[in-house]
């Protein structure tokens, strides 16, 4: 799995600047409805905020009109979904965060097809990548110099957790 998943990470990285950097180069409107009604839910507030600080963090000016700055928005929504304990965000709350992020991406894509199709690409491009990353995961605990009992244990804990594995790596 080693040399294929790492080709498949360059190859899934190659595609994501080509698609997301030509995606990036284009802007929304301003006074599009949809997209104020969005920007006054406090998730979105706090995702621009984030927004903001990752791209001058980049040495970048953050437009929300710009497809890369609003792109940097999603990034901080995943950030706030990824990780609600760090930002204080209880169960109910993630999950209309939840709601408004797949709100905002769809109209995002709506608006920008080439930034929608560069999300379908990586996505795509990430299963078998999952899936390497998983099998490289069971390999290793049943390379374990154990016993048998307890490499069969460390296998079936592997199994089961294979699930949240690759909702970490997504």
């Amino acid at each position: 799995y080693g040399t294929s998943l790492e080709a498949a990470i360059k190859a899934r990285g190659q595609e994501a600047a080509q698609k997301y950097g030509a995606a990036a180069t284009l802007s929304v409107p301003a006074n599009d409805p949809t997209f104020k009604a969005l920007m006054d839910r406090p998730s979105m507030m706090k995702a621009a905020g984030r927004a903001s600080e990752l791209a001058q963090e980049a040495g970048e000016t953050f437009d929300a009109t710009s497809v890369k700055s609003l792109h940097y928005m999603k990034m901080a929504m995943d950030d706030l979904l990824k990780n609600p304990e760090r930002f204080s965000i209880g169960a109910t709350e993630a999950g209309a965060i939840g709601k408004t992020q797949k709100d905002f991406v769809k109209w995002l894509g709506e608006q920008v097809p080439a930034y929608d199709e560069a999300r379908t690409a990586f996505q795509q491009a990430s299963r078998p990548i999952n899936r390497m990353q998983v099998g490289q995961q069971l390999r290793e605990v049943l390379r374990t110099p154990l016993d048998t009992g307890e490499r069969a244990g460390m296998f079936a804990k592997a199994v089961e957790e294979a699930p949240r594995t690759i909702k970490k790596a997504t």
